[in-house]
């Protein structure tokens, strides 16, 4: 049986091309997005925004054993003249689906980040963010460290390259759905 894959912000530029690599390779996918989408043949579509109950409802319902959370708000500009909206998204939403799939018994649990929590230090350092954008996917990750920790969801934070190359980062996430990948993850 193909394993059930959620991948929130599936209409975004990482999550449309990771959708069809998915169901090329046979997997479940429910695609979950506050944008309309294309229905897709082998795709549940869902309109819903992370940070609504809805979300989480919809992420119950269909019981995904891996969740790669893609959904943020990726505009650094923005995060600087609203830092309370960039939490909202990047952090609140992160936390309202991370805490979903704990409660569907996900096992694995993906989330994009970015090199942004990192700042000026070097990888594997100590992340220093200069922007809320970095601050709020720092956070996103903590969480998910504390959700290893305290329930035992094991997780891969990817810290994506900023203006990266998208071949890449669907690669990364692909083998950090296949398991490859644990913890927080500097490519």
């Amino acid at each position: 049986m193909a394993e059930r894959v959620l991948i929130t912000g599936a209409n975004g530029k990482l999550g449309r091309p990771l959708v069809e690599a998915l169901v090329l390779a046979g997997y479940e996918v429910c695609a979950l997005d506050c944008a309309p989408m294309s229905e897709q043949e082998g795709v549940l579509t869902i309109l819903a925004d992370v940070r609504d109950e809805s979300a989480h409802e919809h992420i119950l319902r269909f019981h995904p054993e891996i969740v790669v959370h893609l959904a943020a708000n990726t505009d650094i500009a923005l995060s600087h003249a609203h830092p309370e909206e960039d939490a909202r998204v990047n952090m609140l939403g992160s936390l309202n689906v991370l805490h979903a799939a704990k409660t569907a018994g996900t096992k694995r649990f993906v989330l994009a980040s970015s090199d942004a929590v990192r700042g000026k230090a070097a990888p594997g350092g100590v992340p220093e963010p200069e922007s809320p954008y970095g601050v709020s996917k720092l956070a996103a990750e903590r969480y998910c460290g504390s959700y290893r920790v305290i329930y035992g969801l094991p997780f891969a934070a990817l810290r994506l390259p900023e203006g990266g190359n998208e071949e890449h980062a669907k690669t990364a996430l692909i083998r950090a759905i296949r398991g490859e990948y644990e913890g927080v993850i500097d490519l």
